[in-house]
């Protein structure tokens, strides 16, 4: 029998011991298509470092269009 879970990050640490104290055995692994794999290749060969921002003037900018758009 094959069952899949998602948890949440900050919850699988919990999430295993229970498993654990219960006597359920878990793999944890995580399966990425090849197709998946390909397209990140892809984007990553064809990108431009050039383009890069930092997280907080992504956000910055992200917050200013959410604003323009609730207006």
């Amino acid at each position: 029998m094959k069952i899949t879970v998602q948890i949440p990050e900050e919850k699988l640490s919990f999430f295993m011991q229970l498993m654990g104290e219960m006597g359920i055995s878990f793999d944890i692994t995580t399966e990425i298509p090849v197709e998946h794999q390909q397209e990140v290749l892809e984007r990553i060969k064809n990108s431009n470092p050039e383009n890069d921002v930092s997280l907080d003037i992504f956000f910055e900018n992200l917050n200013e269009k959410l604003k323009q758009k609730t207006l």
